[in-house]
């Protein structure tokens, strides 16, 4: 993957340009499919209508618009029109999707991942709680 992000005078939205190198290549149609079902992403990508992803468009909103979806053109697709490298530009709202929805999404994915991991300690690993003074701390 190669991002690209430049810093233009906007309120409060980054765009990024990114090349994405898959692991086999895959069709447009392919691509938009896997970006599709990716949560917290939109797609606006309607080359017809002129509609991409702009940072007044991601503004005071949670996802992160993703469009212009072409394979990278220093990379001729085989003959099915699949290829391995694909540019795309994203939009996301910094304060909304870049600060505050990341941190809660990261403290929701901790949460579920401590409802199903049982950490125990270490063989011989002392524990003393910070509470107890050291005096009276178990052994």
């Amino acid at each position: 993957m190669t991002p690209t992000c430049v810093r233009v005078p906007v309120l409060r939205a980054h765009t990024e340009a990114i090349t994405v190198t898959l692991s086999r290549p895959a069709t447009e149609a392919e691509v938009r499919d896997a970006l599709a079902r990716g949560e917290g992403i939109e797609i606006v990508d309607d080359r017809a209508g002129n509609a991409f992803p702009t940072p007044r468009k991601a503004s005071g909103r949670d996802p992160v618009l993703v469009g212009r979806v072409r394979p990278d053109p220093g990379e001729s697709p085989d003959e099915a029109g699949r290829s391995a490298r694909w540019c795309l530009l994203a939009c996301g709202d910094q304060l909304r999707k870049g600060a505050a929805l990341n941190a809660i999404q990261i403290a929701e994915r901790a949460g579920a991942l401590a409802e199903t991991v049982v950490l125990r300690p270490s063989p011989g690993l002392r524990h003393t709680r910070r509470d107890t003074p050291a005096s009276s701390a178990p052994s």
